[in-house]
């Protein structure tokens, strides 16, 4: 799978919802959902294929997601993002310039490879 897809796909259903929310005399209300790791079959497997088993970062329930996006949706939010940590970390990335965000993604990855072998020589 091409690694532009997902984003790419993320990119235009935000951009399409925005112009959704744009029509005039719409009566359409759209809300965009963007949620951070809800535990899950998949966030399960992460966990079990990761190497220390742990869960997902900022991990929350599927009731907890619900609520939060129930609440969006009363309060006709065109954007439910969650948790406010992971969602605000992901815009300031994506505000920066290529280049930098580049470094960013080098300097996060070799944390990763230290955290990772830190793990491999306990082990």
């Amino acid at each position: 799978l091409d690694p532009t897809t997902y984003p790419a796909s993320k990119a235009f259903v935000s951009s399409f919802a925005e112009s959704l929310r744009m029509l005039h005399g719409s009566k359409v209300k759209v809300s965009v959902i963007e949620p951070g790791a809800v535990a899950s079959g998949i966030t399960d497997a992460v966990a079990e294929s990761s190497s220390s088993g742990n869960r997902l970062p900022l991990e929350i329930t599927a009731d907890e997601a619900a609520d939060i996006i129930a609440a969006g949706l009363r309060r006709e939010l065109p954007v439910i993002s969650f948790p406010f940590v992971t969602h605000t970390l992901c815009y300031v990335l994506g505000a920066l310039p290529g280049n930098v965000r580049e470094v960013v993604r080098s300097i996060m990855n070799i944390f990763k490879k230290k955290k990772d072998s830190g793990r491999a020589k306990r082990s």
